[in-house]
């Protein structure tokens, strides 16, 4: 059981959680110390428990099957992996089917703008921008060359 808790306390998002605060000097102390501490505790629990007789010699239940075999879980798999499939092509082809066609992307905030209903749009230099408010087009008039250069081309009709 307690090594079930120190393992919780191990994982990668924490680590790098522990790393900001603490530094990676004492995150890697913490690491060894858990790590040393769980293992401790599991093999004490497992020695502990077979000392006991509280290990059973037989399990009734197979872990795992004695080879592959074809049933609902293998076809469900095989569904997704198609449906996963589908979903990529249409992913890798967008431009060819038009996917996005209606869209553009606000070149100061990153949002995803319908063109159609967009409260502001501005033509600079022969290209369209579409805004998603008043205040984004104010900044993008502003200083429309360094909003473009900054990687927002994209946005452009």
């Amino acid at each position: 059981m307690i090594s079930f808790i120190f393992a919780d306390l191990i994982t990668l998002p924490l680590l790098l959680i522990y790393r900001r605060y603490y530094g990676t000097r004492l995150t890697l102390r913490l690491l060894a110390v858990f790590w040393v501490v769980m293992s401790v505790a599991g093999l004490a629990v497992e020695y502990l428990f077979t000392g006991l007789g509280l290990v059973p010699a037989t399990h009734a239940a197979v872990v795992a099957p004695d080879g592959v075999c074809w049933n609902d879980t293998t076809i469900l798999n095989i569904l997704a992996l198609i449906a996963f499939a589908a979903l990529y092509g249409l992913y890798r082809n967008r431009e060819h089917f038009d996917g996005g066609a209606d869209y553009a992307k606000d070149p100061i905030c990153g949002m995803q703008i319908d063109k159609a209903t967009a409260p502001i749009t501005i033509i600079h230099h022969g290209q369209t921008y579409y805004f998603c408010s008043e205040g984004c087009g104010q900044r993008f008039l502003a200083d429309p060359d360094r909003c473009i250069t900054a990687g927002s081309r994209d946005a452009a009709d």
